[in-house]
């Protein structure tokens, strides 16, 4: 199965950093855990359609296939950003996670939620090798560009890899 590795960094203040992070956290109800990076808390799912997957505890019993097609529609992604790394350093406040899918939509929403800091979002999808960076800005989109795929293995943390294009230079050997 595909899947997109995601890495979004926000430029903010550590004051705003713990605001930005308890906008963020909200609880999953099919896990009944806390959720760090949150889509539903960017872009709500609507009531009528979250409701079709809940049983009258509040958990997740299915999946809707109309629920299913919205997130897919407005988020980019059918499940949130689960179990993200989440560190603050330098003015940066970042957030590693994966889906199947990349969520352009739901970063381009938090850009628009957060209009006066710059949001860059790098992705990985490792099936295709489909791989670059967005950077936001108010909701708009600034810049978009494609990361050599070495740099880009490299800051999701692989070092070792065959690179099928990879030639290498004359001093190498």
């Amino acid at each position: 199965m595909s899947y997109c590795l995601n890495k979004v960094t926000i430029e903010c203040t550590e004051e705003e950093s713990k605001g930005i992070r308890e906008a963020l956290t909200g609880c999953d109800n099919l896990f009944r855990v806390l959720v760090h990076f949150d889509f539903n808390r960017i872009i709500p799912v609507p009531i009528h359609l979250a409701a079709r997957e809940l049983n009258a505890d509040g958990r997740v019993v299915k999946k809707d296939p109309e629920a299913n097609a919205w997130r897919l529609k407005h988020w980019g992604a059918e499940l949130t950003g689960y179990y993200p790394d989440i560190s603050y350093a330098d003015g940066i406040l970042s957030y590693e996670f994966p889906t199947i899918t990349q969520p352009e939509k739901v970063i381009k929403r938090l850009s628009a939620l957060y209009p006066t800091n710059t949001i860059i979002h790098y992705y990985l999808e490792n099936e295709f090798l489909f791989h670059g960076a967005v950077r936001y800005r108010g909701g708009q989109v600034v810049k978009t560009g494609v990361l050599h795929f070495r740099k880009i293995c490299a800051m999701f943390g692989f070092n070792n890899f065959v690179d099928y294009n990879y030639e290498p230079d004359d001093d190498e050997g």
